[in-house]
Formats: structure tokens, sequence, C-alpha cells
């Protein structure tokens, strides 16, 4: 090709790069979740120095607990309903229908399921302290059961959302950082690390009904019915990721102390914060993958090679320069622990390599492409390996049994995943 027309060519593709709504919501939510990593990995840190490690365990520990009335509650539509959404939204009174019965039915279920949670730690004797902690983290699913960041994925308009979730989050951190100042104040924290997702969703619906015309639609129990029985596998699916891959940091806590699960979970989170790395580019691509796949498997397949291979030379350079860091890391995050936490640290930080190749093969192919039988075949049997190996494995070796276990769930999803994917694309994975 002439160099003319090379620079021609070159210059095209750019400006469509540049224009393009899948760059800016993909940048849109690298920014939100950059900041939504970031603000816990330096905040849990400060927290562990100022209310001890104790305190700062059973707050995660709480916060384990709340995330599970979340899963139940959300019943997997964040993700299954952003490919109806997406698929209808030339409809606005369907959209408005679907937005208020998946709306309607999180709210509804987050506050049931909630007062049966805490009913149950009364009964179970949990001290006043620990209570107060569930009640300030249970803000968290009653805003993650309201909040439409479902509905702006599906309307390819995350980049206004994103700005909504970025104030809350600043809004949220400003108030730790001056309320918070000893072990007394933990319960105020929590509410506040709690509060990011309700606070964005006032103003993320405000713009949905005025400038959308979102409006209240009736539905009927047929509907729902229908919603909850087609969704049944990946619920399944969901319902045993949370556990396998939230229920560590409960599980040291439950079997070593809540001291350990203090500093387990800190670095944990920092795990967490790395996995979601290609978590915005996966959101904002999955819309058009829900429809690339229904047209041509031969596109999507050819798609899917270019993010694994991307994905994971990223990734394998990023661990390597964590290991190398290792000692510095461990030093930022858990300053104040005597215990030997590096070899845990580069143990954990294996995880987001192996997380970045399933997280490809299962919302981008797997759930993209409709199939949620074989999502969660897989995550059915990852999910009951990854329990019993975690309950095993921390009991004999301590949180290094923790972590050897949930890399060991990451490796077999992998795996699982792949064969059905390749099955499902006719061979066309590598």
């Amino acid at each position: 090709m002439p160099n003319s027309q090379w620079r021609n060519w070159a210059g095209v593709q750019s400006r469509r790069l540049l224009y393009s709504k899948l760059t800016w919501n993909s940048l849109a939510i690298y920014l939100q979740q950059l900041m939504g990593a970031i603000i816990p990995v330096l905040i849990l840190p400060w927290l562990l120095r100022i209310v001890g490690d104790r305190q700062l365990g059973l707050l995660i520990m709480m916060q384990t607990v709340v995330n599970y009335i979340y899963l139940f509650s959300d019943y997997g539509f964040s993700t299954t309903a952003v490919r109806l959404a997406a698929l209808c939204r030339g409809d606005r009174r369907q959209l408005s229908q679907l937005a208020t019965l998946i709306t309607g039915w999180r709210l509804l279920a987050a506050l049931l399921l909630g007062a049966l949670t805490g009913a149950g730690l009364l009964l179970g004797g949990v001290s006043a302290a620990a209570f107060w902690l569930y009640l300030a983290c249970l803000v968290q699913a009653i805003g993650q059961a309201v909040n439409p960041t479902w509905l702006y994925l599906a309307l390819e308009k995350s980049f206004l959302f994103a700005i909504f979730m970025i104030a809350s989050r600043l809004i949220s951190i400003l108030f730790i950082l001056l309320m918070t100042r000893s072990a007394a104040d933990t319960s105020l924290a929590a509410f506040w690390l709690s509060s990011v997702f309700l606070l964005a969703a006032l103003p993320g619906w405000w713009y949905l009904i005025r400038r959308e015309k979102i409006r209240f639609a009736p539905f009927s129990l047929a509907q729902l019915r229908q919603r909850l029985t087609t969704d049944w596998n990946f619920f399944t699916a969901s319902l045993t990721t949370s556990f396998y891959a939230s229920s560590p940091p409960l599980i040291v806590g439950l079997l070593l102390g809540e001291a350990s699960a203090g500093i387990f979970g800190v670095l944990y989170r920092f795990v967490t914060m790395l996995s979601n790395l290609f978590l915005p580019f996966y959101q904002a691509a999955y819309p058009r993958l829900c429809v690339l796949l229904t047209e041509s498997t031969r596109r999507a397949a050819h798609f899917l090679k270019f993010v694994h291979l991307g994905s994971l030379g990223i990734m394998l350079l990023v661990t390597a320069v964590l290991w190398l860091l290792a000692p510095f890391a461990v030093k930022l995050l858990a300053a104040n622990s005597d215990r030997p936490t590096i070899l845990l640290f580069m143990l954990l930080v294996l995880i987001p390599l192996v997380i970045s190749q399933n997280g490809i093969l299962g919302t981008l192919t797997l759930v993209a492409g409709g199939w949620y039988r074989d999502y969660r075949n897989a995550m059915l049997i990852t999910g009951l390996f990854g329990l019993a190996a975690s309950i095993l494995l921390t009991y004999c070796w301590g949180e290094y049994g923790a972590a050897a276990a949930a890399l060991g769930a990451e490796i077999l999803v992998t795996i699982l995943m792949y064969a059905a994917a390749r099955r499902r694309l006719a061979g066309r994975l590598p």
C-alpha cells in the first residue's frame, strides 16, 4: 500500500476510533472503574491504621454478607437486562416496562432479604457493633438495587453515568476522611463507603425520566415469572460465582479470626481491583457482541481472539511488575501487619491474570451469545469446588490456603468456559 493511501486509511480509522461510542463509553467506564478500584485500595489501608485490623475485618465480613443479599436480589439482571434493553432500546414503552420490572424486583427483594438477614443476625447473637455495621453496609445493597447502570450500558450512554458515579465516590471519600477518627466511627465509615451507588442513582434516574422519557410502566406477574424462569440459569451461575469469588475474606474471618480477615481482606480487595482492569471494556463491548454473535460467529470469534491476546499480554506485564514490587506493595497496603504477607500477595496477584481470560470467555462469549446453560454449568462446578477447597485449605494452611483455593477455582472455570465457548463457536477459538 503506497504511503499516501496508508496515511489516508490510518486517518480514517483514527477518526472512527475517536468518535466511536464504544471508545468513549469504554474510556468513561474505565475512569469510573479506576476510581472505584483505587479509592478502596487507598482508603482500606488508611482505615486499617485508624480503626484497627479487627474492626476492619468485621466490616469486610459484613460487606460480604451484604454482597450475598445483592446477588439474590439482582438475580443476574444487571447483566442479562443489558442484553434485553440493547435489543429493544428503540421502543421506549417496552424499555420503560423492562426498567420498572427490573428495578421494582431488585428493590423489593433487597429490602425483604435485608430484613430477614438482619433478624437472623440478631437471633444469632451478634454484637451491637456488628449489627450496626451490617445496617450501614446494607445501604450498598439498596443502592445497587435501584442503580440504573445496566440501562445506561444498553443505551450506550455510559459516559454520562460515569460522571454521576465519579461524583458520588468523591463525596463518599470526602465524608469518610472528615468523619472517621477512631474505631468508634467504623459504622459511619461503612455507611459512606456503601452509599456510592445510591448517591449516583438519584441523578441517574432524573436524567432517564427527563431526557430519555423512561416512565413507570406496570407489568404483570406473568412477565415477572417469565423473566425469572428465563434467567434462572444465569442466576444460579452468578450465585455460585459470588460465593466462590467473594467468600474467601468471610471464610478467613470465620476460621482464623476477624484480625486475619482484615489483613487478608485488604490484599484481596487490591486483587479484585486488578481483576476489574478489563471490566470497563467488557461492559462497553457487551451490547454489541450480543448483536454480533447473532449475526456472524466468524466476526465475533475474530474479535474475541484479538481481545484474548491483548488482555493476556497486558496482564502478564502487570503481574511481573507486581511481583517485582511486592515488598513495597505489601508495606503500603498492610503496614501495621506483622504477618509474612509478601508471599501471600505474590500468590494472590496471579488471580487477575486468569480472570482476564475467563471474563472474556464468560461475559463476552457465553452470556453475550445467550448460552446461559453452559455458563451456569461451568460456574456451578467451579462454585462447589471453590467453596470446598477454600474451607479445607484455609483450615489447613490459613490465608495461603485461601489464596491457593481462589486461584485454583479461577483456573478451573477458565478451562470449563474455554471448552464450552470453543464448541459454541465451532472451533474458531485457538
